[in-house]
């Protein structure tokens, strides 16, 4: 039995090729479990209505816009085509610990897709909300794997269809393009050497991404939205301030754009827990605010700025310190590389004995254009992957062995991906109708995959 396996360059391209095997029966059209492995989740919904979703041509669209590379495998738990997924990272990747997750994914009041899942990685995107303020929910089942944790999922309980292996390529060496461009400009400007390790502490210090809220125990989703917000704010304004905003104007006490940047400063270290042993009132006055070791993070990030100029400023708000301080950035050597490939094969093949067969199919995202890849090494990681897939595949008990072809069927759909996808399987649907042409099956399939006909 042949597996079919596609190759993309974003990620999200998977999206039209899992869709024509859908249409084919290659694949069960629900209850199908998700082994994604990458260095990243890519569990973000998409910033829409989840009904919207069910539209193949709006989802398309939404593919196809900036930032949907993280926002690709929501949308097939929201159509019900996958019931379980199984993330597994390497060790360097820390979104989420390893464990099981179970909440749900819903449409808020404003009528865009959020979670009840109370993770730091949904608190940076301000998409945590109670499970009373979300409407039309389905459930999200999550397993997350690492290469460190003794943790395993329990592949006997998912009671799957069958189930998809989809792999990046990042999953091996992984850039953080936003640390990459800061750290050309930390040198093209001669700025402090711990400037991304300041700015990194201080990120993840913040009070709304902290699952424990020192002084106060009905810290709500709403109030983490609103810090969230309010932190993003701060932080734009207090990068695009000017030097004349935070020093007094000669011959004047205290100016006006002084007295906006002050206040600025303390509402930012506001945003930190205190962890002084005093009361609510004290912790609040300036003092405490400027002193306390708990927003020490903050007091040196805004000492940071405070010395920087504007063309670093610029590229800082440019990067986003949520990317710079949150995405995984590791430069694996060959060996490590290697090791990785070993351990990842020896974890497919005990997918493959827990649910009794071989993956329905497989994807293959090379995330080297987006600059998540090594473009160096992205084309010898993707050979060796699939050098690594052939031969433990004639091992799976679908595989006839009196074959002497590979298992594996390669499509290589990075050019249109989403033309290529609704051409690929033509020849190989065996459809109902028995006295159709090929012809008219062939305009039939074509219709199914989104063609039109005048």
């Amino acid at each position: 039995m042949t597996i079919h396996c596609c190759i993309v360059d974003d990620h999200c391209d998977i999206i039209p090729f899992l869709h024509s095997c859908y249409r084919i029966n290659l694949l069960p059209s629900s209850n199908v479990s998700l082994i994604h492995i990458d260095s990243h989740p890519d569990l973000v919904p998409p910033a829409d209505t989840l009904s919207s979703l069910s539209d193949t041509s709006h989802l398309y669209t939404l593919m196809e816009s900036n930032g949907s590379i993280s926002e690709f495998i929501l949308p097939l738990i929201v159509n019900g085509h996958v019931s379980h997924i199984v993330w597994l990272c390497p060790y360097w990747s820390d979104q989420f610990n390893a464990g099981h997750y179970q909440f749900l994914i819903g449409d808020n009041s404003d009528g865009l897709a959020a979670v009840t899942c109370q993770e730091p990685y949904y608190y940076d995107e301000g998409l945590v909300y109670d499970q009373s303020e979300l409407t039309h929910t389905c459930s999200v089942d999550l397993s997350v794997c690492c290469t460190d944790s003794d943790y395993s999922f329990n592949a006997s309980s998912c009671n799957s269809n069958g189930w998809i292996l989809d792999i990046c390529l990042d999953y091996f060496t992984v850039s953080n393009p936003f640390l990459v461009d800061l750290e050309s400009n930390i040198s093209a400007y001669n700025c402090p050497e711990d400037t991304v390790e300041i700015l990194r502490e201080m990120y993840l210090s913040v009070r709304f991404r902290s699952k424990l809220v020192t002084h106060d125990e009905k810290y709500s989703s709403s109030t983490r939205r609103k810090e969230q917000k309010e932190f993003r704010n701060l932080v734009d304004d207090l990068l695009s301030e000017t030097s004349s905003d935070c020093r007094c104007v000669p011959g004047v006490d205290v100016c006006e754009l002084h007295k906006v940047a002050r206040s600025r400063r303390e509402r930012f270290l506001s945003l930190f827990n205190c962890t002084c042993e005093s009361d609510a009132a004290e912790r609040e006055q300036v003092t405490c605010l400027g002193k306390c070791s708990g927003r020490r993070p903050a007091q040196r990030f805004i000492s940071l700025i405070d010395s920087l100029d504007g063309p670093m400023r610029t590229a800082i708000r440019e990067n986003d310190i949520t990317m710079i301080a949150t995405l995984p950035h590791h430069e694996s050597s060959w060996d490590e590389i290697e090791e990785l490939m070993k351990s990842l094969a020896e974890f497919i093949n005990s997918c493959v004995q827990h649910f009794g067969s071989g993956p329905k199919v497989i994807c293959i995202a090379r995330s080297d254009g987006d600059g998540y890849t090594d473009n160096i090494l992205v084309d010898r990681i993707q050979s060796r992957v699939l050098q690594m897939l052939q031969t433990i595949s004639k091992h799976w008990p679908s595989y006839d062995r009196s074959e002497t072809a590979d298992p594996i069927t390669v499509h290589d759909i990075r050019v249109d991906p989403y033309v290529r996808c609704r051409e690929l399987f033509i020849d190989k649907r065996v459809l109902s109708g028995g006295n159709m042409s090929i012809s008219a099956k062939k305009r039939k399939l074509l219709e199914e995959s989104g063609f039109k006909f005048s």
